[in-house]
């Protein structure tokens, strides 16, 4: 029983007789695989270059994610949460021609790192096929070859984003929160028209008025202020990409109509 991929060695071909087979795999998930022998993502027994693939959760031996028997080319890919055999295996007739800034997590075919990506369950994480996310603190995050990085992942989110390309098909984009208010003072009641100004990948928000009002929308919204005093107003973004809080201290300043000629802000 093959697995995910199965590169042949011999092609016949009518006019030019015997030709190896070649595999360009790039921006590629290979998840919950299975074959009877050889690689549960791929066996290969031809030319194979891989290139920011994820490989989790395959089956197979001697290699659940790669099984490499002639000619390998492997960069920027993670494989690991292999379910039995190796996550990768190279045998004595396989030859690893390019190995760059690869993840497999039991260390195998001498990858640059090791251990546990993070990865997330398969999910519909955009794009037009499931993905594995790369959880916030991930090793691979900014860790793989920006030279040899596509220009997007598996979902068509621009790479990189942050100081590396990532290893694997999925790019870690952070959440970072950011706030807007206007205006900023003026006379009881006040209505303050918050702008979310985030950045990354996230989904749910949380707003912390300050003044013991809280709101899940994302999108900008109004708030009014009926008390006069200085409130710290605080926005935090979770999702994909993580979660970060952006806080503005004493932001808002609310002030009886008798002192108004009083403010410098």
């Amino acid at each position: 029983m093959v697995g995910g991929v199965y590169n042949n060695e011999l092609v016949m071909t009518e006019s030019r007789g015997v030709e190896i087979g070649w595999s360009i795999i790039t921006n590629s998930t290979f998840s919950s695989n299975l074959a009877s022998s050889g690689g549960g993502g791929i066996s290969n027994d031809g030319i194979a270059e891989i290139t920011n693939c994820t490989f989790s959760r395959n089956e197979g031996t001697p290699g659940a994610g790669i099984t490499n028997n002639y000619s390998l080319e492997f960069i920027n890919t993670i494989i690991a949460n292999s379910i039995t055999g190796s996550d990768c295996f190279n045998s004595s007739a396989g030859s690893i021609v390019a190995n760059i800034s690869n993840l497999v997590e039991d260390g195998s075919c001498s990858a640059a790192y090791s251990g546990d990506p993070s990865l997330g369950t398969l999910a519909d994480n955009g794009g037009s096929i499931l993905t594995h996310a790369l959880l916030q603190g991930s090793t691979a995050i900014d860790a793989g070859n920006l030279a040899e990085c596509p220009g997007t992942d598996q979902r068509g989110i621009t790479r990189p984003k942050g100081s590396g390309c990532d290893i694997g098909a999925f790019e870690f984009f952070p959440a970072e929160a950011d706030l807007t208010g206007t205006p900023t003072c003026g006379v009881a009641p006040l209505e303050v028209k918050f702008s979310n100004n985030s950045t990354g990948e996230y989904d749910t928000c949380l707003w912390d008025f300050g003044d013991t009002t809280t709101s899940n929308a994302c999108n900008a919204l109004p708030h009014t202020y009926t008390e006069i005093g200085l409130y710290t107003v605080s926005l935090t973004v979770s999702g994909l990409g993580g979660s970060d809080m952006t806080t503005r201290i004493d932001y808002i300043y609310v002030v009886d109509e008798s002192f108004l000629p009083l403010i410098k802000r």
